[in-house]
């Protein structure tokens, strides 16, 4: 992380400070899993609560590229940049909502409360370069619209590109697999599985269904979804299922989540055919073909 862009002004974020300053935020190790994110594991000393809070700091690979991309005419902030951006901004919120909607920069800078207080009186093109970055980022956007969900770990804030979430000590894959705990864990992906379904505007699709995509807090052993990227409100879903052209009915699925082909349209039904609880049942067996 190059904390001479916090330090310069261009680049920030309520967590900062503790990152590039005071240095309360310490590196552990990162993932060496790769994929399309740069995953590092941190440790906050967070001396003002005397805690120490163990998090996962993301960033997307391509979100230097992209905004490059978008802001490559130059440095001033035109009214024509000023509207891309917020049509931006309302594309990547309809990802995951139809009952929020942006129609002024200050509306996108009183959602991302992770850089509110820090952004003031900073140039206003830093300002949205910082927030569209952590735009690109679904599981953040999910994040903000959803403070009160416990279906995937906390937010904590970000810092420039990056944003920071909660670690869970356990995933799946290390925990015993018991019968006993096979049980226990049936019923909690059993209550995970009826929130998807019923604790927001719209069902929600998770497509990522897999051992290490579940993690287990070893206090509560409640299970949340680790990566929020693969979720999907219903009706995004239909539209990008209706999208896909097809020969038969494996090229009608997203991740976990199964579609099938209309072989007369060459084109994918806008509907599932397989439900959360199938897939997420599917980590019990361990079978996730």
């Amino acid at each position: 992380f190059q904390c001479w862009e916090a330090i310069r002004g261009e680049m920030f974020g309520n967590l900062c400070a503790p990152l590039c300053d005071t240095l309360d935020i310490r590196y552990r190790f990162c993932s060496k899993k790769g994929g399309e994110k740069d995953v590092y594991f941190v440790s906050w000393h967070n001396f003002s609560s005397s805690s120490v809070v163990q998090l996962v700091m993301k960033k997307a690979k391509y979100s230097e590229k992209l905004l490059s991309d978008f802001y490559s005419a130059g440095t001033t902030l035109t009214y024509e940049l000023e509207q891309r951006f917020l049509i931006e901004i309302n594309q990547y919120l309809n990802q995951h909502t139809t009952e929020k909607k942006v129609h002024n920069i200050q509306d996108v800078v009183q959602l991302f409360w992770t850089i509110t207080k820090d952004s003031a009186n900073k140039r206003k093109l830093n300002v949205l370069r910082n927030m569209h970055g952590l735009a690109l980022h679904n599981e953040y956007v999910f994040s903000l619209l959803y403070p009160n969900n416990d279906a995937i770990p906390r937010l904590y804030g970000s810092c420039g590109l990056f944003y920071f979430m909660e670690q869970v000590p356990f995933t799946l894959n290390y925990v015993g697999a018991t019968w006993s705990f096979r049980t226990s864990v049936a019923r909690k992906l059993l209550d995970l599985v009826y929130r998807w379904d019923n604790s927001f505007h719209e069902r929600l699709h998770v497509c990522d269904v897999k051992l290490d995509n579940f993690g287990i807090d070893n206090m509560s052993g409640q299970i949340t979804i680790l990566d929020a990227d693969s979720i999907m409100i219903n009706s995004v879903f239909e539209h990008k299922l209706a999208e896909l052209h097809c020969v038969d009915d494996q090229d009608c699925s997203i991740g976990n989540c199964r579609g099938a082909c209309d072989k007369n349209q060459s084109k994918c039904f806008p509907f599932r055919t397989n439900s959360n609880l199938q897939a997420s049942f599917s980590l019990i067996t361990h079978d996730t073909q």
